[in-house]
């Protein structure tokens, strides 16, 4: 028998005459493109609002939100704004590239519709934002006097301003300044201005999970309405920091000494939080104060860093005693100005023991050349307890023994700063390098709390600048293309 191979009937195009396979339209694939536009009605040209002074965009119909140029939350906020688009189905939408300083955003969006029975159209389409500024409601506050509404007013009395350097990377790195419509240096702390009582509460909240703090809140009324029952106040909240920072000497008195089990009155505090880490560098023994015991008895430090002097390790004696990354060891050191006048050499014990070698420079407590005024000495002088003549803190690294240059910096707060002396001024600089020097010595520090910035460095050697020569002749060549067998030359000469 013959076999037949049945072959599938087509059509002539109506527009162009083509063979087809049938379908409802009776038309071609090009054809349909050419007469139906599923991307009618669908605006193509439109506006966002950004504000220039937060770089907040606007959301309709008054949400200001934060979104960064080709991220998902632009795309969304942009796809939102399209006119028409829920009559077709969204099958991809992305960003095409624009010049930052345009002032423009293009969005390249794919769609699909029916437009006959079982046939389906893709087109795709173009459509351009014009970024218009428009300052948002809380920038326009903040221009004018008297917008704030909370104000966080945060102290701490001590003669450096180490633990507000702390502070500013603990706000920077959680994102609370952008709340802040204003930030004020004050002689012992910092002013912050918030447009909410709400947003001055969670600072207070994230102070007191951070520091041993308390505080008090008070408000004033600044403008009532009989009629309608409504008052305006202005809140104001104060935070105390305990004066306590890490590195102090610490003379307890004997209530606390005895309400902790006769512990050593003599401590020194290796960590804060919001706890007060104290450990006796004679045994290794640590103790842990909160906040609730430690404002119940409040007390300060007997001396701070500003008194720190330096040593260096004569000789050292190791032992098997050990806690965490400190081991206990005794120690003989002498002052580094006597090094070259006299031989005066001090015994002592230290915590500091898996750190030191003979030779290694140490910073410590010069008890014996401090006047230390507490009222607490002599009783303890009177039942024999005595303070030792050398207290070590932490290992020290000489400006010879540093690196010249820093590749990093660390991103600051823009506050409005006091009026200063030139002697202030020079004591701030110098707190700040020694922030620097125990973020470069402190790993712990470093990994949790800082918002560091990459910074580039200007390096002045011979090799780099052959290099670059090189680079700038590469450049050339491709500028001009006729002179490069030349300079080619020139350079395999070299």
């Amino acid at each position: 028998m013959n076999s037949f191979k049945q072959t599938p009937s087509r059509i002539n195009c109506c527009l162009c005459g083509t063979l087809i396979q049938p379908n409802p339209s009776n038309m071609c694939v090009n054809c349909i493109r050419n007469e139906v536009d599923i991307t009618e009605g669908i605006s193509k040209s439109l506006t966002v609002n950004w504000c220039k002074k937060c770089g907040r965009y606007l959301l309709p119909p008054a949400k200001w939100i934060f979104a960064e140029l080709e991220s998902r939350d632009l795309l969304s906020l942009c796809l939102k704004k399209i006119k028409g688009l829920s009559k077709v189905k969204l099958i991809d939408a992305s960003f095409l590239y624009t010049e930052p300083h345009s002032k423009r955003l293009r969005i390249k969006c794919t769609v699909q519709k029916e437009v006959f029975v079982g046939t389906i159209l893709q087109q795709t389409f173009q459509v351009i934002y014009v970024v218009h500024n428009l300052m948002c409601p809380d920038c326009h506050k903040s221009e004018t006097d008297h917008t704030w509404k909370s104000l966080a007013q945060v102290r701490q009395k001590v003669p450096h301003k180490k633990t507000f350097f702390y502070l500013e990377q603990l706000i920077l790195k959680k994102n609370l300044h952008n709340k802040m419509i204003d930030i004020e240096e004050s002689p012992f702390g910092i002013d912050f201005f918030f447009s909410h009582r709400s947003h001055a509460k969670n600072l207070v909240s994230f102070l007191q999970s951070h520091f041993i703090t308390r505080f008090s809140s008070s408000k004033t009324l600044i403008s009532q309405d009989t009629n309608s029952n409504t008052y305006n106040y202005k809140y104001t909240f104060c935070v105390e920091i305990a004066p306590i920072c890490r590195d102090d000497f610490i003379c307890l008195p004997p209530q606390i000494c005895k309400k902790m089990g006769g512990i050593s009155p003599f401590l020194i505090c290796n960590k804060l939080s919001n706890l007060i880490h104290l450990m006796d560098f004679w045994t290794l023994k640590t103790y842990e104060i909160d906040t609730l015991n430690y404002w119940r008895d409040p007390f300060e430090s007997t001396l701070n860093s500003k008194y720190l002097t330096g040593y260096m390790v004569v000789d050292i004696e190791y032992t098997n005693i050990r806690l965490g990354k400190y081991m206990l060891a005794e120690v003989s050191v002498s002052r580094l100005s006597d090094i070259e006048n006299n031989d005066t050499v001090f015994i002592t014990k230290t915590h500091l023991g898996n750190l030191l070698n003979v030779g290694d420079y140490v910073l410590g407590y010069d008890m014996s050349s401090l006047n230390v005024n507490t009222d607490f000495l002599e009783e303890y002088e009177q039942k024999g307890i005595t303070v030792p003549e050398t207290v070590l803190i932490k290992k020290y690294y000489p400006k010879k023994l540093r690196r010249k240059y820093r590749n990093w910096e660390l991103k600051r707060l823009k506050m409005k700063e006091m009026e200063k002396k030139k002697a202030k001024m020079e004591d701030e600089e110098q707190q700040i390098e020694e922030f620097y020097e125990e973020i470069e010595e402190n790993e712990d520090i470093r990994k949790k709390s800082i918002y560091i910035i990459k910074m580039m460095k200007k390096i002045s050697n011979k090799k780099t600048k052959k290099k670059n020569t090189k680079a700038t002749t590469i450049l050339a060549w491709n500028l001009n293309p006729k002179k490069t067998k030349k300079r080619k030359t020139k350079m395999k000469k070299r």
